[in-house]
This record gives structure tokens, sequence and C-alpha cells, in this order.
């Protein structure tokens, strides 16, 4: 199970590690509470993979291509 949150950075804290398997971001980017409601819910859930979004261009594109590659959305023509 994948978990999307929104921040900017692509780092994981070592402190991330020990509670997110797989993390993809920057908990030291989000606000304090986030990152606690984040690692609280990744040690229950515990998720394969937590991606934190930066919101760029180059990462909607890597999506959307993502998800076009593996046929979960299609180019309406």
């Amino acid at each position: 199970m994948t978990q999307f949150v929104s921040v900017t950075s692509l780092n994981c804290s070592i402190r991330a590690e020990e509670a997110v398997h797989g993390c993809k971001g920057s908990l030291s980017s989000l606000a304090p509470k986030s990152a606690q409601f984040l690692e609280e819910k990744a040690a229950i859930c515990q998720p394969d993979n937590v991606y934190i979004c930066d919101g760029s261009d180059e990462e909607n594109h890597s999506m959307i291509d993502t998800l076009l590659e593996n046929g979960m959305i299609h180019i309406s023509t």
C-alpha cells in the first residue's frame, strides 16, 4: 500500500526510516504535527511505501507517465 502526503523534499530522516519503510520524501519538511501523524499512522498501518510529494511539474509528469504505463489512466482523444 502506498500513502501520499504533500511536501517539498526528497530525503528521509533516520527517524522517518525507523517508522516508515520505503519512504521517499522528507518528514523534516512537514509541519511537526503532520510528521508525527504520518509516523504514527505508518507504524500502525505498516505500508510498503510512503511517498511525500513535492508538487513539482516534473513529479506530476512522472506520476502521470507511471499511471499511463500501468493502465490506471487513459488519455481521452
